[in-house]
């Protein structure tokens, strides 16, 4: 290939550094893996000189919530309802409104095995 590239080479940490400055980390596979064909910050042809078995690539990577542990998501969630308690806007149960809703969700199944 010719004209200008960027080459990225892995450091031992998982940090791709690039001939452009830049690191870039990722979290399975290989930049190419990545199907990454060009250099994000500079926009040149990507090469890399791996030296790191890339292994296969991931069958159905993980992303958003499903790649956080369920503490990270317990805390993420604990945050948005305290941000909502302080605004106002989040609900609270009244033991009436908890004794119906348990009433409800009980019928509602039973009335599905009925139709059936």
């Amino acid at each position: 290939m010719s004209g200008p590239q960027c080459l990225w080479t892995i450091d031992g940490d998982a940090i791709w550094e690039t001939d452009c400055g830049r690191s870039f980390v990722l979290i399975t596979g290989t930049p190419l893996n990545n199907k990454m064909r060009y250099c994000p910050y500079c926009g040149c042809p990507l090469v890399t000189n791996e030296r790191v078995d890339p292994g296969p690539p991931p069958k159905h990577p993980t992303r958003g919530f499903a790649g956080l542990s369920p503490e990270r998501r317990r805390e993420i969630a604990r945050m948005g309802a305290q941000a909502a308690h302080a605004r106002g806007t989040a609900h609270r149960w009244t033991p009436a409104e908890a004794s119906k809703a348990g009433q409800k969700g009980g019928s509602v199944s039973q009335s599905r095995r009925k139709v059936q």
